[in-house]
């Protein structure tokens, strides 16, 4: 390969770097929002419903479906340090790294991600047993 296109080659792998990275940033940041929130209004909701009269069935679910949300939540910062370590490696030029720790970091956002769609659920399971 010639210099050009060495350098067009290092220049296409960064671009790829970058756009990879702002998608996982904007997947990590969506994530600590819906973790954290769901976890904030289920305890509102379950604050609610505790008002009105002792559910126990509904308290259970609720208390369960916070849990996963802040499991979410820990997901959600523990990819967000892979991918600070994914900088770092970079830097120093361990590719080997890089892609480990990505390849980590976009295992803990599916993570996150089915944290939450688990709380969603099983807030929905309370409900339904509720009524």
């Amino acid at each position: 390969m010639t210099s050009d296109e060495l350098r067009l080659a290092a220049e296409d792998a960064r671009r790829h770097w970058n756009s990879l990275d702002t998608a996982l940033i904007e997947a990590i940041k969506a994530c600590l929002v819906l973790n954290g929130g769901s976890a904030v209004a289920t305890l509102g909701l379950l604050q609610a419903v505790l008002t009105r009269g002792p559910n126990s069935t509904f308290k259970w679910c609720a208390l369960l479906a916070v849990l996963i949300f802040l499991v979410g939540t820990f997901c959600v910062v523990t990819a967000f340090g892979h991918r600070s370590s994914v900088f770092r490696s970079i830097l120093v030029g361990d590719k080997d790294t890089a892609v480990q720790r990505d390849i980590k970091s976009t295992l803990w956002i599916a993570a996150a991600m089915a944290a939450f769609i688990g709380g969603c659920f099983v807030v929905g399971l309370g409900i339904a047993l509720a009524l």
